[in-house]
């Protein structure tokens, strides 16, 4: 999403550096105005970040910021975006389309205390669903997907690229990242295919109609 016209026209690039977290001022802006480097892609405002930024105990490299704290956070990134700008390069944020940690058993992470934090009119505006469940994308059974992957805090789970409770999560993560003055984002995360929920059966069936008849169907899944 673009910050303002710039972003909307045909863009081309060839000098990028990369920050995982947010650096501080002095270790980028002098390095775009020497190197006259044309983007400048930093931190990590998707969901992954908004389920640890507050936990104090998970490393920062895995939150992806910085700080601790959501909002301390988007402050910082607020006052570090304009300096970039001013230096002469565009500011792309990082945003994962997926995932995100936690425990939903334990009501940690986003399935807490910690979701009715973020659905405030100063952060994130009104909440799209009543809690983070019915985002998460599910086996057949109904059941919660996730992992428990080595290094990683928590489980990860991620949210149901068909469902659109989870689309409007992530357009109001994208909108805060605009607002505080991101050009634009690189979405991580966005590989994922469909789980077992009713959104993404609905999708994969209507599809299907355009390729197979009726017999053809019986067939293949009797």
């Amino acid at each position: 999403m673009a910050n303002d016209k710039r972003m909307k026209t045909e863009f081309w690039f060839n000098r990028l550096i990369e920050y995982w977290t947010l650096p501080r001022a002095e270790e980028v802006v002098e390095h775009v105005i020497r190197g006259k480097v044309q983007v400048v892609q930093i931190g990590n405002f998707g969901p992954d970040f908004y389920s640890l930024a507050d936990d104090s105990q998970v490393d920062r490299f895995t939150v992806g910021m910085p700080l601790v704290g959501i909002e301390e956070n988007l402050e910082y990134a607020a006052d570090l975006i304009p300096k970039i700008q001013s230096a002469g390069a565009r500011v792309v944020g990082q945003l994962s389309s997926t995932l995100h940690y936690g425990d939903h058993l334990t009501r940690y992470g986003l399935f807490g205390d910690l979701w009715e934090q973020i659905w405030t009119p100063d952060l994130l505006g009104d909440p799209p669903t009543e809690n983070l469940m019915h985002a998460t994308s599910t086996e057949a059974s109904g059941r919660l997907l996730r992992k428990n992957i080595k290094d990683r805090p928590y489980f990860s789970y991620r949210g149901c690229v068909s469902n659109p409770n989870w689309l409007n999560i992530l357009k109001s993560m994208v909108r805060k990242g605009v607002d505080i003055g991101l050009d634009g984002f690189n979405t991580t995360h966005n590989y994922e295919g469909f789980c077992g929920c009713s959104f993404c059966a609905d999708m994969i069936r209507a599809h299907m109609q355009d390729y197979f008849c009726d017999s053809d169907l019986d067939q293949l899944f009797d």
